[in-house]
């Protein structure tokens, strides 16, 4: 039901994703490349494309025609994957550029040429239904490559990197000739199904799309990932007199990056609309909701001053102060409750009860409530107050 439920939400809002090259010329005879690799970073604007070449070229000195395109607002990486060839040197032209290579023997060769794209991002969304019966969280991850270029890109392996780079423009890093040489192997059939994998690299996360897909010139293109199920907990949290609803669970498979998440019911009923924290492996997530089951109301009973300070010429800077205040909450659901209460503190706090806990500038105390039930709990507490 939850994957029928799914798919009719994915038929409304599934658009078409339909990607250049370098074009190499060798005696005026355009030279596809063999393979081609696409990496869209985050919050930059910018990509990465990587083409594989196979090029027949004869012992000793050649010239290559690159087109101006591909030279354009970027750098390029231009790499040999074999021995006996070397680049020598790029020139630029009027509008082109040439590129003189050494091969020691007539022969094929294989050589990796990278450049950067502007006009590319990646962000991610993800659609939920909240199961109540089951405290299940379905989720269905969805990637949206944002393509606002000018560019066709045809028959490309996509892949996007999970976290902003440090630096403006990230430096081009050629293939390994090993990985190179996989990824020039690889042919995937036209009837593959379409998976998404991730791989760690330093802090960052690469995520693959396998099989290879069209991206055409200024477009939105969406990818939709297999639903994950997580079974959650569930808390109500009083903070600034504000009564939230929270589910806690914990992401024991591939990363979720951050994103926008839309809610519904399992019976299809429009729920919220929230930010996504993002998760990594093993780590716990916690989703705060708007709007909960029970009550809850704060009063403040009491104030009054403890101490006075003063400084060396017997003025008075500030006082030792007392703050005692009341929350009174209530249970009318027919399931136990658990209730989170967080009280922000004045920034010097002399004391707080003992059944309290001070994280992140605030006093904290969890009550549980059985069916029906009504509780009264008051947290006094002593503060220096300036003048």
């Amino acid at each position: 039901m939850i994957k029928e439920f799914f798919f009719a939400i994915i038929v409304s809002l599934l658009m078409l994703f339909c990607i250049p090259s370098f074009a190499w010329a060798s005696l005026a005879q355009e030279l596809p490349p063999n393979a081609k690799k696409l990496t869209v970073y985050q919050g930059i604007n910018l990509a990465w494309m990587e083409e594989l070449f196979t090029l027949h070229l004869q012992a000793g000195e050649n010239r290559l025609l690159l087109n101006q395109e591909a030279m354009e607002k970027g750098r390029v990486v231009i790499y040999p994957l074999q021995k006996g060839l070397q680049v020598k040197r790029l020139e630029a032209r009027e509008n082109h550029h040439q590129l003189l290579l050494e091969a020691e023997n007539e022969g094929d060769y294989q050589l990796l040429a990278g450049f950067f794209v502007r006009g590319l991002s990646w962000e991610e969304s993800y659609l939920g239904v909240l199961n109540e019966e089951e405290k299940t969280l379905y989720l269905i991850p969805t990637v949206h490559i944002d393509q606002k270029s000018d560019r066709e890109f045809e028959q490309v392996t996509l892949q996007w990197l999970l976290g902003k780079p440090a630096i403006e423009v990230p430096l081009p890093r050629a293939l390994a000739r090993e990985k190179a040489m996989t990824f020039a192997a690889e042919e995937v059939p036209a009837h593959t199904p379409m998976e998404i994998t991730v791989q760690q690299v330093s802090e960052y996360q690469l995520f693959a799309l396998s099989g290879k897909v069209d991206l055409p010139a200024r477009s939105t293109n969406t990818f939709f990932k297999e639903v994950r199920a997580f079974p959650f907990q569930e808390k109500y949290r009083f903070s600034d007199e504000e009564l939230f609803r929270v589910i806690t669970f914990k992401n024991t498979a591939d990363p979720l990056p951050p994103g926008n998440l839309l809610t519904w019911d399992k019976k299809g009923n429009w729920c919220q609309s929230i930010a996504f924290p993002g998760a990594r492996k093993n780590q716990e997530v916690e989703l705060v909701f708007e709007g909960a089951q029970i009550q809850a109301k704060r009063r403040e009973v009491a104030y009054r001053r403890l101490e006075v300070r003063f400084n060396d010429y017997r003025e008075v800077v500030g006082f030792i102060a007392q703050k005692e205040v009341v929350f009174e909450l209530e249970n009318p659901t027919s399931t136990t409750a658990t209730v989170e209460i967080e009280e922000h503190l004045p920034l010097e706090v002399a004391t707080l009860p003992e059944d309290w806990t001070f994280k992140d500038g605030a006093a904290w105390k969890t009550v549980i409530l059985s069916p029906g039930e009504k509780k009264e709990i008051t947290l006094t507490y002593q503060f220096e107050e300036e003048v």
